[in-house]
C-alpha cells in the first residue's frame, strides 16, 4: 500500500511468487488488508485500489509479457472474486462503485463469472438511490463493465442478463 507506483509494482511481482508457492494462502494473508483499506475513505483507500489494480494487471516487462499475461489472468481469477462481496455491498459507496469501474478493466475473464452478481448489485443501488454522485459513479461502472466484457462467456452472460431484465420490464409494464 505504498504511495510509490514502483514499490506497488514490486510488491505485485512478489505477490506472484508467493501465490505460485503458497497458493491461496498468499491471497488470504494479503487481500484482507487491502480490502480493509478500501472500506475506509481517504488516501489509504485510493492506494489500496491502485495496489489491487497492480496485483490484477499485466506486468510491464516486454520480454516476459506472455508469462505476466498468464499470471495476471490467474491473479485476476483468484483475487477479483474475493473483492466482489465488499465492492457490491449495499449500501454502496461512491468509492466502491468507482473502484468497481477501475477493477473490471483489469479483471479479464474473471469478470465474466461474476458479471450477473455485479450488474444486479449496481442496478439495485441505481434503482434505490437518487444521490447524483453515486448515480454518476454507477453509470461509470456500467460503462466500464460493458467495455471490458470481451470473451464469449461474458458476452453470453451479459446478453442473458439484459434479455432477462427486458422480459421483467415488459411483464411489469403489462400489469400497469
Amino acid at each position: 500500500m505504498d504511495d510509490e507506483a514502483n514499490v506497488r509494482s514490486a510488491a505485485a511481482k512478489a505477490f506472484d511468487v508467493l501465490q505460485e508457492h503458497l497458493g491461496t494462502k498468499a491471497i488470504d494473508q494479503t487481500i484482507p488488508t487491502l480490502l480493509e483499506a478500501l472500506r475506509h475513505p481517504g488516501k489509504s483507500s485510493g492506494t489500496a485500489l491502485q495496489a489491487l489494480r497492480e496485483v490484477m494487471s499485466v506486468g510491464d516487462t516486454p520480454e516476459l509479457h506472455g508469462m505476466y499475461l498468464h499470471r495476471s489472468q490467474v491473479r485476476a481469477s483468484t483475487v477479483f472474486p474475493v473483492l466482489i462481496p465488499t465492492l457490491t455491498a449495499i449500501p454502496m459507496s461512491v468509492f466502491n462503485a468507482r473502484a468497481l469501474a477501475s477493477l473490471v478493466t483489469v479483471a479479464g475473464n474473471a469478470l465474466s463469472r461474476r458479471l450477473s452478481v455485479i450488474l444486479s448489485a449496481l442496478v439495485k443501488v441505481y434503482e434505490g438511490d437518487k444521490e447524483d454522485e453515486l448515480e454518476s459513479a454507477i453509470d461509470e461502472a456500467m460503462r466500464a463493465i460493458f467495455a471490458s466484457v470481451s470473451d464469449a462467456e461474458g458476452l453470453n452472460t451479459l446478453m442473458m442478463v439484459l434479455i432477462g431484465w427486458s422480459v421483467i420490464l415488459r411483464l411489469s409494464l403489462l400489469h400497469f
